[in-house]
């Protein structure tokens, strides 16, 4: 079964009776909240965050009728299109944001779970370094290399076709 909670008052939950739960929110605020009912129960554990690649991601609501491609001055997106996340970072608020939510979800692993982490190639030496503070350098046991295809090479560099994916133990 699958809940969706829009938002996630914690006494409107029963963690240990639902499976599936689809939660929208701050994830900080989240994996604070989960700690309570899953502190070192969970097995497996993806995260595919933000890359930090300096754009705004939107998403343009498919609405019935006309389109509208209508401008604000000065704003560069249509009325129709809507900010999705912003994946723009100032210096170290990238790595800080994913230090405090990996402490957090290194606390939520069982002594015997696992964690992968997706990054690109801009980040991954970062990430393996923060992966490496977290759960310890001895715990890392492999890099998943994800191809994406062949990629456009260009002068500055040569086709980038691949994301790495971090796997390490608790």
């Amino acid at each position: 079964s699958t809940a969706t909670l829009r938002p996630c008052p914690e006494e409107s939950v029963n963690w240990d009776t639902t499976q599936n739960v689809f939660i929208e929110g701050d994830n900080l605020e989240v994996l604070k909240l989960l700690q309570k009912s899953y502190h070192k129960k969970i097995k497996l554990i993806y995260i595919d965050p933000p890359f930090d690649r300096g754009a705004d991601y939107i998403r343009t609501p498919q609405l019935r009728g006309a389109q509208s491609s209508i401008k604000i001055e000065g704003e560069y997106y249509s009325l129709g299109e809507q900010i999705q996340y912003t994946d723009i970072w100032a210096n170290d608020n990238y790595l800080q944001f994913m230090f405090e939510r990996l402490l957090l979800l290194k606390e939520l692993l069982s002594d015997y779970g696992v964690i992968f982490l997706h990054c690109n190639h801009e980040k991954v030496h970062l990430l393996r370094c923060l992966m490496d503070e977290v759960f310890g350098a001895d715990n890392f046991r492999n890099d998943v290399i994800r191809n994406q295809g062949p990629g456009k090479t260009h002068l500055k560099y040569i086709g980038r076709i691949k994301d790495t994916i971090l796997f390490y133990c608790k």
